[in-house]
């Protein structure tokens, strides 16, 4: 069963991602310029956070290696990561933010 993620636009600054529990995950919200995506919150390469790492564009970088992805597709741009992100629906109404994600 799938669980959910709600919380407001002002959550997640402009050019800022933040990190959040959804049921047994942790997914990684990106705000693009007023656009907002979701990913799995862990590096692909060790399982570690990728909160922290630095986001510049469409770009999050692993913060413990240096693996860079995607925000926007989940794509691994540069190794030691070779698995893509995990890529989670998001839906804005207004100022809510919500996110389904899959267990």
């Amino acid at each position: 069963m799938p669980a959910t993620l709600t919380l407001k636009t002002s959550d997640v600054p402009v050019g800022a991602t933040c990190a959040y529990t959804v049921g047994t995950r942790t997914v990684l919200i990106a705000n693009l310029d007023g656009r907002f995506y979701a990913t799995q919150g862990l590096c692909s390469h060790e399982d570690l956070p990728l909160e922290g790492g630095r986001f510049t564009q469409n770009v999050i970088e692993c913060p413990h290696h240096g693996s860079r992805f995607n925000v926007c597709t989940g794509k691994v741009l540069t190794p030691p990561a070779a698995e893509n992100l995990r890529t989670y629906p998001v839906r804005v109404e207004g100022e809510t933010i919500t996110v389904t994600v899959a267990e």
